[in-house]
């Protein structure tokens, strides 16, 4: 019973009697006067926090589901590629709160699938009609002729993201079409020719439904062809990013 030392706080566990009070938990945010007092409220194992403070619901404390992470997201890296709070993070993570754990799903899915966060967002499921990542790849089982952000690539490359998934086409076209680097690049140079339409479109870099116009804000720059439009910022932050409205229209 008892703490370990002051380099170990984070992996302690303690009774969470201003969360669930359900059982004990070791997500580094135990109370100051927990810390202060570490001998009678933190423990280096379950069991002994379980018994110190509930022992009259001895059973379900040491088989609470938050043994480890709380209310905290992690990513579910075994499971459906997105991020979870059910408290089951592996002990890694929960040791190591600071890298792993996050208070809320956006920040969770922004750090850990970036490459597709309308997934992440979504429980690990792809919505319609969002094209998924917004990110470049080689369209090697098409016509093979240059790289497409439509969201359809091949599952191998999301999963592996910084091998085959590019931010801009100008990456995409030099890695793997640069025997025909002007062709490859050829789709991009349509939208620049373009005046812009005034319509709003999803920019994946700044997390935001700008306008196809060039100028000071909401003005993004021209949209590339493959941008899917809409008549207003409220449209697009609808759906392209329904979980932040607030974030996906501010200026």
């Amino acid at each position: 019973m008892g703490k370990l030392d002051d380099t170990c706080a984070r992996a302690l566990w303690y009774p969470d009697w201003e969360g669930t009070n359900t059982g004990c938990v070791r997500d580094g945010n135990e109370p100051l006067y927990m810390t202060q007092n570490n001998v009678q409220y933190l423990f280096s194992t379950k069991a002994d926090c379980c018994k110190e403070h509930y022992s009259w619901n001895l059973v379900d404390c040491i088989g609470s589901s938050s043994t480890s992470s709380g209310s905290k997201y992690y990513p579910d890296w075994l499971g459906d590629d997105t991020c979870k709070n059910d408290g089951a993070a592996p002990t890694y993570m929960a040791q190591n709160p600071t890298m792993w754990l996050h208070d809320t799903l956006s920040s969770c899915c922004t750090k850990n699938y970036g490459w597709k966060m309308s997934e992440c967002m979504n429980g690990g499921n792809a919505p319609a009609p969002s094209p998924g990542s917004g990110l470049y790849y080689p369209d090697w089982t098409g016509a093979n002729e240059g790289c497409l952000n439509d969201g359809n690539e091949p599952d191998y490359m999301a999963a592996n993201p910084t091998q085959w998934m590019h931010s801009t086409l100008d990456s995409c076209c030099k890695k793997n079409y640069s025997y025909n680097l002007a062709g490859c690049q050829g789709n991009a140079s349509a939208a620049v020719a373009s005046s812009g339409t005034s319509t709003w479109y999803m920019s994946w870099s700044s997390n935001k439904c700008v306008q196809d116009c060039e100028g000071a804000a909401p003005c993004g720059g021209l949209a590339n062809s493959w941008d899917l439009t809409y008549a207003t910022q409220s449209q697009c932050c609808s759906e392209r990013m329904w979980w932040d409205i607030t974030a996906c229209k501010a200026a």
